[in-house]
């Protein structure tokens, strides 16, 4: 089988990702694929608005994180620049994150004062800042980093609960545009069969090596990184191929894809479709690797 994971890419982060799931690749003897659709853009001055902040203000008491992306980037420009009395500081906090992962992503930099919700969602994650502001005998002010695209559920339900909170921006996302000249890619292109002039010797070797049946998992990781990747792959040619799976890694993302089905289907005036049949149901826990062990099991 092939599996191919639509990404964000910074170097840094990726290589955290592919460590995570080196192990697991060589065990099973699996052929997985990033697929870099996106860029992970650090915003340098909103980390060094953050990182002012957590000195200045002694009100802070929880840091915040919603993904794992934005834990790796900041703690990794804490040390590259040698900010020990950041460390310091942070040490007296408690660290809120979306889910595991980026706990375990704060965890490696030496700090275990961090609570994630039992469902690694932005909705569960406000419900628990808001039952430990609503518990807590004294005042609580929560710092949350981010994505500048980012889900407002979180922020909305806050304000909502009148929760003292700062939101700052640490990274955006950016449209990889040398996407279409990575190897990934052109693979997936010539597992399609959408080949072009560019790459039909590369085109004949992968012909030649592949199994006719083997199935083709789409794992994605994110609505903005589906949105990218249907930029470049047409939603009817991976529909009406059968060896093509769908796997979304969370409900979020399930309602992105399910929306492009519905409107293809929509378009070709097709009524009672069964989305199950090409979609798989995400996994319990929203993580890359419980994806990939959906897809093998």
């Amino acid at each position: 089988m092939f599996i191919f994971i639509t990404k964000a890419y910074n170097p840094k982060i990726n290589k955290e990702l592919n460590n995570e799931i080196k192990e697991l690749q060589l065990n099973k003897n699996l052929k997985i694929y990033f697929l870099k659709v996106n860029k992970i853009i650090p915003l340098k001055k909103n980390i060094l608005k953050a990182i002012n902040l957590i000195q200045n203000n002694k009100d802070i008491t929880h840091i915040v994180f919603t993904s794992q992306n934005g834990s790796v980037l900041f703690f990794d420009f804490i040390y590259k620049n040698r900010l020990n009395n950041v460390i310091d500081i942070l040490r007296t906090k408690e660290f809120l994150t979306v889910g595991s992962k980026t706990a375990q992503a704060i965890k490696k930099n030496g700090f275990d004062n961090i609570i994630y919700p039992s469902k690694f969602l932005t909705s569960n994650l406000a419900d628990l800042i808001i039952n430990i502001n609503k518990n807590s005998n004294k005042k609580l002010y929560f710092l949350i980093l981010r994505s500048k695209i980012s889900n407002p559920e979180l922020i909305n339900k806050l304000k909502k609960a009148k929760v003292k909170f700062k939101e700052i921006h640490i990274y955006t996302l950016k449209p990889n545009n040398r996407f279409k000249k990575t190897k990934e890619y052109k693979i997936l292109k010539i597992l399609l069969k959408l080949k072009d002039n560019s790459n039909l010797y590369d085109y004949d070797i992968i012909e030649k090596n592949t199994n006719k049946k083997e199935k083709i998992y789409l794992i994605f990781t994110s609505p903005s990184n589906s949105k990218i990747f249907f930029r470049y792959f047409k939603i009817e040619k991976l529909i009406t191929n059968q060896k093509v799976k769908f796997l979304p890694i969370g409900p979020i993302t399930a309602k992105e894809i399910q929306n492009y089905f519905k409107k293809y289907y929509r378009n070709k005036s097709i009524e009672n479709i069964n989305l199950n049949q090409k979609i798989l149901k995400f996994p319990e826990n929203y993580t890359l690797k419980d994806c990939i062990l959906k897809i093998i099991k």
